[in-house]
């Protein structure tokens, strides 16, 4: 086990960025109270481990206009399909059971569904947990019942008969019926009932005190009126009986009780060594946030208000928990519940380690109305930006190292910072001739801040130097935690010929003669072929403007960027000819790599 990995750095200002914000986001919720003519609704922001905003909006009852809390509780609905998960996680980890196990092997019911093909594989747990059984949304028994409690036996007499709608493990279609069905084999391994099991084992240690199974088990005046739309009009809604499929939605919950989940779930972010310190390893809980599917991908035009060209979006089913990536997000674990009268949301950013929980009391609430303009508020704040990663102490005291041997070469540490194949393959006088030449164009150089990292033996460092700019890129041995590999990247100021010659070049590309073609590019090059690069370039990008230098040898090539009224930016790479001073030998045109995973629009 690695001694040192890599830690996220996290921003100290997260949360003052986050309560300024605070006044923004109320009026908002506000508005959308009034505008959905909802009864109420209560909302959490998780930051730094705990519940760091939340507000309520609204009534309990409308009967009586108390105001919701924090302490305000709602069914929560579908979000227990997490819990479920955390128990089958947590009796897997005890070795009580397997994912790849057959269902079968807990509920024989299971061996008598009849699979669409002779060659489908048997339902495993996996399955039922990633929505790939191939079971349908819903069993042959009412859990929408408000009068009696579905019983264990109705539950599992549903089973046998029932015609899978597709192969095991090839398809997901969202199962309630599956769901149900782990509470049973939960309650067949563990020995005890579902509801206990979860509230002795994950409820209880979290503190989740607020949580249960029956509205009467509710302290009075705590929880909220459930309600549907009818014809326009609010109506309460009655409690449904979940009975033994309560697995798939019968938890009740508060802001707080769901905040004191959320802030658990990102906890085991990012993986590290040190004691495990709840009801589930930390290890477990990022498995239940990774794609178990291939991703679902979609592209749509770009909305007119957004930052970027395409709204594209994908997203994946893990153990119960949905993963999101999209081009505002780099990562989003998501959970959603609407049940007789309710709707619920959690959402975490583990990158962040920031989380929202929504609960409200209308079944149909146009949550995205909600928590959209939340969303993009914290965005624009920053509150949700992804936390820094750190190299491990070997990598930056490895960086630092070389820096010194580039200012002052000594062969004696030259060959103990690196491993014996790096020095074979890079003499100690070879190494010296680099540096040497490196010094030349660009002076002393100092260590400089990590640029990218990639775990705990690869990173990228800027240099400050005298003269233009430079990065080392690094990795370390696993072995001997000696240098294996090591590459300078420069950036040399161009000069004065180099600088006349790329603002010449986008003097012609804009359609400006500011120059002949001949005085600006050698006799090598083919005109026709330039000018009609260049022509595309004006149509495809409108004027450009030259920016800042990307990459440099120091005298005969250099890239610059573009920076285009339209389409993108571009970078442009020139080579001169060293045999006709201050002309172009070659010209290179591609568009300009993005930071983010989306083109920006122009």
């Amino acid at each position: 086990v690695a001694e040192d990995p890599p830690a996220w750095v996290d921003d100290p200002g997260r949360r003052t960025k986050l309560l300024a914000i605070v006044p923004q986001i109320e009026a908002h919720l506000g508005a959308e109270l009034d505008r959905q003519k909802l009864p109420g609704f209560a909302i959490g922001i998780v930051e730094g481990g705990e519940l760091a905003v939340s507000r309520g909006f609204g009534a309990i009852d409308p009967a009586t206009g108390a105001a919701p809390d924090a302490d305000t509780v709602y069914r929560v609905g579908s979000i227990t399909k997490t819990f479920t998960a955390a128990a089958i996680l947590k009796l897997r980890d005890e070795g009580k059971l397997a994912l790849d196990d057959p269902a079968s092997r807990y509920l024989p019911e299971l061996a008598e569904v009849v699979y669409p093909t002779a060659d489908s594989p048997r339902i495993t747990l996996r399955h039922l947990l990633t929505h790939a059984s191939g079971l349908p949304r819903l069993g042959r028994f009412e859990y929408s019942d408000s009068t009696r409690e579905v019983t264990a036996a109705e539950v599992r007499a549903a089973v046998p008969g029932t015609a899978l709608e597709y192969v095991p493990g090839t398809k997901e279609v969202y199962s309630n019926f599956g769901f149900s069905l782990l509470g049973l084999v939960v309650e067949r391994v563990s020995g005890r009932r579902y509801r206990d099991y979860v509230s002795e084992t994950i409820l209880a240690p979290l503190g989740m005190t607020s949580s249960v199974w029956d509205e009467g088990a509710v302290p009075p005046g705590r929880l909220a009126t459930g309600h549907v739309k009818k014809h326009g009009k609010l109506k309460p809604e009655p409690h449904w009986r979940f009975g033994a499929s309560e697995a798939a939605g019968g938890l009740y919950a508060s802001v707080r009780d769901l905040a004191r989940y959320a802030a658990f779930q990102l906890s085991a972010y990012p993986p590290r060594g040190g004691a495990e310190a709840g009801p589930l390893r930390r290890s477990s809980i990022r498995e239940a946030h990774t794609a178990a599917r291939p991703a679902h991908l979609s592209v749509d035009p770009a909305r007119p208000e957004g930052r970027y060209a395409v709204d594209a979006r994908a997203s994946a089913i893990g153990l119960a928990w949905r993963a999101l990536e999209s081009c505002e997000d780099e990562e989003v674990v998501l959970h959603s519940g609407a049940v007789d009268g309710y709707s619920a949301w959690v959402e975490l950013y583990p990158r962040a380690g920031v989380g929202l929980v929504l609960l409200s009391s209308l079944v149909d609430t146009d949550r995205e109305a909600l928590l959209g303009e939340v969303r993009a508020a914290l965005r624009r704040a920053g509150v949700t930006a992804p936390r820094k990663e750190r190299p491990s102490p070997r990598l930056e005291s490895a960086f630092q190292a070389s820096v010194a041997l580039y200012d002052r070469f000594e062969r004696a540490r030259y060959e103990e910072l690196f491993t014996k194949g790096f020095v074979e393959h890079v003499s100690p006088g070879a190494f010296e001739e680099i540096v040497e030449r490196l010094r030349k164009d660009h002076g002393a150089c100092k260590p400089g801040a990590l640029i990218s990292s990639k775990g705990a033996r690869e990173a990228r460092f800027a240099m400050a130097c005298e003269r233009g700019r430079m990065a080392a890129k690094l990795t370390l041995d696993a072995g001997t935690s000696k240098i294996s590999a090591l590459r300078f990247s420069a950036v040399a100021p161009p000069t004065e010929a180099m600088k006349r010659s790329a603002e010449q070049v986008v003097a012609l590309a804009s359609g400006q003669k500011t120059a002949p073609f001949q005085q600006v590019f050698s006799h090598a090059v083919d005109e026709g072929a330039v000018q009609r690069e260049l022509s595309e370039l004006r149509a495809a990008h409108g004027r450009c403007k030259l920016g800042g230098s990307i990459e440099s040898d120091g005298e005969q090539e250099h890239s610059f960027r573009l920076v285009c009224e339209r389409g993108g930016n571009m970078v442009m790479k020139l080579e001169l000819d060293p045999g006709a001073p201050g002309r172009v030998r070659e010209l290179e045109l591609e568009a300009a790599p993005q930071a983010g995973r989306c083109p920006e629009r122009p």
